[in-house]
């Protein structure tokens, strides 16, 4: 993917982005490395378990220990987003259909020119990169608003360790504390920020280091690790806008993980928490990097200060809602492929034709054999789970709602929401099924309609 990717987004040569597509497609389906029938034989297994535990199916399996409980709720789910990805999906691929034809491209759009053409329509409609964004996202300065936001929505204080009073692994690595509203200490966290490629993965994440135990008197401590570029010649470290999304998703694990109210260590913070509910704080906090008077508080160009300006953040949220149809669509596919693989006693090459004629706009081609690569469901934990994605952003969106709803400028009403938030969302842990968690902050149960709405699907 790293490869593929980039080259079939920029590739002008569609020969070769063809000749890379065909074998991408058919990817762990040939010679020494086909899985064809490994998957199958990783289904009827799945199936036979499911059976000897009184299950019908393996999805009725899994489905017993997630917030959905059953494969009716997650068609629920994947029905109440399919129509209108659909409508959008269509609309999107005519409009681009359009664009590549005023731009010199000839014949009907191939599953092999789309990441191509999209690249371009998307470099015409937004005038912005990275490198014009990253200048107004210097670390400290995001790492500031962030904290600040967060003392002001959830009614704690992130005060570093200026004593270093704690032993950390490399000098770059800092260690705060968050005290509660009466001052007193409820948590800590460490921050990685920088990248070290010879000692340390890409990406970012967070971690626990201590859980939450009033058995052991321990407070809670997290790990949360990024790898932004290092200061340069006394230059500080300046940040992409997806690494800062990035940042405040993880911190939005960490803060669930800090503010626990749990107080047993197998079910505080993110412990104990339902597969298709871990991310839902995560994703709610990628929503504020959208809200305007957030975006004064994370961003101020590294030399002159000034906050990212107004074209640029309305840049954003256009691009944010670009091919959003698509994208969700897309999801969609892949959760209910992986649904009907686990109920469905026919041939995966069967489900897959049955599944992307109705959740496809261009049809897969014939030698396709996206399946046998699928390793979220065949070789990791996503096993009729891979709707989680979707089922944790509609919460997260339907959360971020409650805050939109009593006005994002209304700091009063916001503090209120946000402390009800620490209070269910980020207090209960894996001590409260999510269900009602949900309901405690929302008062009712998800809508799946603020997320179509923050993406002009609605």
């Amino acid at each position: 993917m790293p490869c593929f990717e980039p080259f079939m987004k920029h590739s002008k040569n569609p020969a070769l982005r063809e000749s890379l597509y065909r074998s991408f497609i058919k990817r762990a389906s040939e010679g020494d490395h086909d899985n064809t029938q490994v998957i199958e034989d990783i289904r009827k297994l799945r199936k036979e378990k499911a059976g000897l535990l009184g299950y019908d199916n393996f999805a009725a399996l899994s489905l017993e220990m997630k917030m959905a409980s059953n494969v009716d709720n997650v068609w629920k789910l994947i029905n109440s987003l399919k129509d209108k990805s659909k409508i959008a999906s269509e609309k999107e691929y005519s409009e681009l259909q359009s664009f590549a034809n005023e731009n010199g491209f000839q014949g009907k759009l191939q599953l092999w020119d789309m990441a191509y053409w999209s690249e371009r329509r998307r470099e015409h409609l937004f005038k912005m990169n990275d490198e014009i964004l990253r200048p107004y996202f210097p670390l400290p300065k995001v790492l500031h608003g962030l904290f600040n936001l967060t003392s002001f929505l959830f009614n704690v204080q992130i005060i570093p360790d200026f004593d270093e009073s704690v032993e950390t692994w490399h000098p770059d690595v800092k260690f705060f504390n968050i005290n509660d509203e009466n001052g007193n200490r409820v948590a800590s966290f460490f921050l990685d920020p920088f990248s070290r490629p010879a000692e340390k993965r890409g990406g970012a994440w967070m971690d626990t280091c201590l859980d939450k135990s009033e058995l052991l008197n321990q407070r809670p401590v997290a790990y949360l690790i990024c790898n932004q570029s290092p200061p340069v010649d006394g230059r500080t470290s300046l940040m992409t806008f997806r690494e800062v999304e990035t940042l405040f998703h993880e911190f939005g694990h960490g803060l669930q993980h800090m503010l626990t109210k749990v107080p047993y260590a197998s079910a505080a913070g993110i412990h104990n928490i339902e597969w298709d509910a871990v991310e839902f704080p995560s994703q709610f906090m990628e929503n504020w990097v959208y809200d305007e008077d957030t975006m004064k508080l994370i961003s101020g160009h590294y030399r002159t200060g000034e906050p990212l300006p107004r074209h640029l953040f309305d840049q954003l949220i256009k691009a944010r809602k670009y091919m959003a149809g698509s994208g969700m669509l897309r999801q969609l596919y892949f959760s209910a492929l992986d649904m009907e693989l686990h109920t469905s006693t026919d041939s995966w090459q069967d489900v897959m034709n049955r599944v992307a004629d109705e959740y496809t706009v261009i049809k897969p081609l014939q030698e396709d054999r996206f399946p046998c690569s699928f390793q979220h469901i065949f070789a990791s934990g996503y096993a009729a789970g891979y709707y989680s994605y979707k089922w944790a952003e509609v919460m997260s969106a339907d959360a971020f709602e409650a805050f939109e709803e009593v006005g994002l400028q209304n700091r009063d009403a916001l503090a209120v929401t946000g402390l009800r938030f620490r209070n269910t969302v980020l207090a209960l842990g894996g001590g409260t099924h999510p269900t009602e968690v949900f309901k405690q902050f929302r008062g009712r149960e998800p809508s799946p309609d603020a997320l179509l709405k923050s993406y002009g699907l609605s």
